[in-house]
């Protein structure tokens, strides 16, 4: 509202452009605090899942995040594409499936300026898989081993002009984990990224099932 009054000087609105972007970037750190925070009060708690069309539903996430796209200077740039070698309905928590999804299209689009987001998912030996490969900045060798740690983010990253608080892939392996899966990562440093999501076929009994 303010940068579309009427007499404020071109300097001002370029100044409250720049005031409501860090503005967006702090509530985006504090909710990902609150999320670090729940993660931790609710670690034992059950999960709540339904059966979910895994394709539609990854469908869904990648027109989201395609439009979240459109609004960056590169994104004539960057190509998306959801791969589903596995129809079945998978059993999820929802809200907490959107966390894991969101945090890895989130990661690839903020550090990918030019290239393919690819979403292949895919099973084997009673498990399924999810892969969010991107031709991003990539994660330096030397630093890989503390990409999970908390508020760690690689220097290359931290050179970035995206911000970040360093612990959403935390919360996101700790949701993996609630789901009983596993989470692993590969990159090259200017080649890109691919992680890897795994999760078993069948609900365990202590899973509650809605």
């Amino acid at each position: 509202e303010l940068e579309a009054q009427e007499g404020l000087p071109e300097q001002g609105k370029k100044t409250v452009a720049v005031a409501m972007k860090n503005v967006e970037k702090l509530m985006g750190m504090i909710t990902q605090l609150l999320e670090l925070q729940k993660t931790e009060l609710h670690a034992e708690e059950c999960l709540k899942v339904s059966p979910y069309d895994i394709k539609a539903y990854l469908e869904e996430k990648m027109a989201e995040f395609h439009l979240a796209a459109m609004q960056k200077s590169h994104a004539d740039s960057l190509t998306y594409a959801t791969l589903c070698l596995y129809t079945r309905k998978v059993w999820i928590d929802r809200e907490k499936m959107d966390h894991i999804i969101d945090n890895l299209l989130s990661n690839a689009l903020k550090y990918t300026e030019k290239g393919v987001i690819h979403i292949l998912v895919k099973t084997a030996r009673k498990k399924w898989t999810i892969e969010v490969k991107d031709t991003g900045i990539g994660i330096p060798k030397e630093e890989q081993g503390n990409i999970f740690h908390e508020y760690y983010r690689a220097q290359n990253a931290m050179n970035f002009e995206e911000t970040g608080s360093g612990i959403g892939l935390m919360i996101t392996r700790r949701i993996v984990k609630q789901h009983h899966g596993t989470i692993s990562f590969s990159s090259v440093e200017g080649q890109g990224t691919t992680f890897t999501v795994t999760f078993p076929q069948r609900i365990k009994a202590s899973v509650a099932v809605e």
